[in-house]
């Protein structure tokens, strides 16, 4: 089995738990790629997170000709590993990862997680939840696992 995560937030409780998934992931004798983006607050020790397993690629997806480009290296990342499963840790990587999926024609399983809800936010304005909300319908096109929304669903 070959497993893709891809990271776009990678500090704080996105990185540790990607990290969790991917090292045990990767004990177990899963084939475990990381996609990570570096921001200013990722971690400088980034090597240490992850298990020597674990093969980390590096794409940028923070400023703007990153984000654009790495819709295309994601596409050729998706088709050359032709992974059984990617899952996506933030709203961003789980737009991106869609995208990029669809350009790819990849046969793997979506799984989205999306640690933070980006149209959920309390701290922007209506016209950029709207833009978020958009973002989600347009990534919707190709179908992911949600898994909050399987949990909720569990929970009831």
């Amino acid at each position: 089995m070959k497993l893709i995560h891809i990271i776009e937030a990678s500090a704080t409780g996105t990185l540790s738990m990607a990290a969790l998934l991917a090292n045990e992931q990767a004990s177990k004798g899963i084939e475990t790629t990381v996609i990570i983006s570096i921001r200013p607050e990722t971690p400088r020790e980034l090597g240490n997170i992850f298990s020597n397993d674990v093969n980390l690629q590096f794409v940028d997806m923070s400023s703007l000709p990153g984000k654009i480009k790495s819709f295309f290296l994601l596409a050729r990342i998706f088709k050359d590993s032709d992974a059984d499963v990617v899952v996506m840790h933030s709203s961003y990587a789980g737009f991106i990862g869609r995208i990029a999926a669809l350009l790819a024609h990849s046969k793997a399983k979506l799984f989205y997680i999306p640690h933070c809800i980006s149209f959920m936010r309390t701290d922007i304005g209506r016209v950029k939840k709207y833009i978020f909300v958009m973002f989600e319908r347009l990534a919707n096109i190709k179908k992911a696992f949600t898994l909050l929304a399987q949990i909720v669903r569990e929970k009831q």
